[in-house]
């Protein structure tokens, strides 16, 4: 017995911890603060105004170095009140009645609310899409028997949510007219990635009691999979060659050229004109129409270009001098012209604007602004990411290449011809579109653009095999007859 007390007055004993690899942190004020630990536990003790005080951190370091942060900037503000301060205690005991109330549905849907304006529709129905899987979960009678609120989540009730994901069916790709298969293994981690954020949200909120433990733990999402490094290619350049042999005119100007760039589909279409450097061969891109559009890791890059691939170029630019560079196969052809005309040069910014505000009572955050400038490209005659998608699958039945690999797979494939011909890691990640991290990066790029282009050279020397294939039949098709594309004489 004696035994058993000395292990829990044990367990109960504060220890000296640290935050930001620091005991004591002091305000602007003079107010100095003590980091301890109980139970794994961060705490923060101190004196304010008189009184001593000790205000509980959380079990996560993020979240107990956040916490030490704003009650740092509370102190400094003179908002602070104590535990023990009459005001704290009221206010306190209004919040837990409403924190106790609280379903994982009303969590979810107060969380989806803050995406929304935050990150944008698209992003808020890709999570509300799948909260509605832990939603089917919890609306089971013998589930909804235990866990009523959000603070009776457990981790055997995660564990037993995970077993609900891995055997339920879902439609391929959120189809619902497609064949309804078990939930992949990637689908199931989204769920349970996108349940942590929602709990972790009802913590910074307050809407959770603070010694709340987030029950999606790393341990049941679980390791993220890793592919193999050495797996095949995907597309290698027998296949890419294979199918520019059997490419159209379209296909060829439209297609082809994301066999050698690499450059992501969207990225592709959404390209202006004004973005395009013929004389020097680059394709820049960038945000644009004053931030309303911009890449996926919201970064400007230049990415050189073969002169193989300057005549398809051309003939996708046409001689216009506005708007997107590549046009949906109807436009392009002259079957159709688009419900939006470009006539000169600074149109589309004028367009992107009108567009935009006519749309403004959608726009429900800053993120919305993108989908709503790709469809005005789109009016102006520019392809889809889904046309580009179904004109690759053509090329690819029509070459007989049995890979079934999606099309963004080509940008991996080109990655690794880079890596092949000796391509620095850092310029792959330039020219790829990555957030480069850190200004000593980034400085080395902006002084380097002329060796981008001689690390190049060599990944086309590389490739040489495929660019002569894009040569020959730009030649079949008469594309090399075009203005300023007779690079091939």
């Amino acid at each position: 017995m004696d035994n058993q007390k000395e292990s829990s007055r044990s367990s109960r004993r504060m220890v000296w911890a640290e935050i930001d690899g620091k005991h004591t942190h002091e305000t602007a004020t003079g107010v100095k603060v003590h980091i301890w630990e109980r139970d794994g536990k961060c705490i923060a003790r101190g004196r304010h105004n008189g009184r001593q005080f000790g205000e509980a951190l959380g079990w996560d370091p993020k979240e107990a170095a956040s916490a030490l942060r704003r009650l740092l900037t509370q102190i400094e503000d003179r908002t602070y009140l104590v535990p023990s301060d009459p005001v704290r205690k009221l206010r306190d005991k209004r919040k837990q009645t409403s924190v106790k109330r609280i379903t994982i549905d009303d969590l979810s849907d107060r969380y989806i609310a803050d995406v929304l304006r935050k990150r944008g529709n698209e992003t808020a129905k890709r999570y509300k899409d799948w909260l509605e899987h832990v939603r089917a979960y919890l609306a089971q009678p013998e589930v909804a028997k235990k866990t009523k609120l959000a603070i009776d989540a457990t981790e055997e009730m995660v564990l037993d949510l995970k077993t609900f994901l891995c055997t339920r069916k879902v439609p391929r790709n959120g189809h619902a007219n497609s064949p309804k298969q078990p939930m992949s293994p990637k689908g199931v981690r989204d769920v349970l990635e996108t349940l942590a954020r929602v709990f972790t949200f009802g913590q910074k909120e307050g809407l959770l009691p603070a010694e709340f433990r987030n029950p999606v733990t790393p341990e049941i999402i679980g390791p993220k999979p890793k592919v193999d490094p050495i797996r095949p290619i995907p597309y290698p350049l027998k296949d890419r060659i294979a199918m520019v042999r059997h490419a159209d005119k379209f296909q060829l100007s439209h297609v082809v050229p994301r066999f050698v760039l690499p450059v992501r589909p969207a990225e592709l279409a959404g390209l202006l004109i004004p973005e395009m450097d013929i004389e020097d061969r680059v394709l820049r891109l960038r945000t644009r129409f004053k931030g309303r559009d911009w890449t996926k890791s919201k970064t400007s890059f230049s990415v050189p270009f073969p002169c193989e691939l300057l005549p398809l170029i051309v003939a996708a630019v046409a001689g216009r001098t506005d708007g997107p560079v590549f046009r949906a196969r109807r436009f392009f052809d002259g079957s159709k012209k688009p419900k939006t005309r470009i006539a000169d040069s600074g149109d589309m910014d004028t367009i992107v604007e009108r567009t935009l505000a006519k749309a403004a009572s959608s726009i429900d955050g800053p993120a919305d602004t993108k989908p709503i400038v790709r469809k005005a490209l789109v009016r102006a005659g520019g392809i889809t990411t889904d046309e580009l998608a179904r004109e690759f699958k053509k090329l690819r039945r029509a070459a007989g290449v049995e890979s079934s690999e999606s099309s963004y797979k080509l940008r991996s494939s080109v990655l690794t011809d880079m890596t092949a011909s000796g391509v620095s890691k850092i310029v792959q990640e330039y020219l790829a579109g990555h957030a480069l991290r850190g200004t000593l990066d980034e400085y080395y790029i902006v002084r380097t653009l002329e060796d981008i282009a001689t690390q190049m050279e060599r990944y086309w020397e590389y490739a040489r095999d495929l660019l002569d294939a894009i040569q020959e039949r730009a030649v079949q098709l008469g594309l090399s007859d075009l203005e300023g594309g007779d690079t091939y004489a």
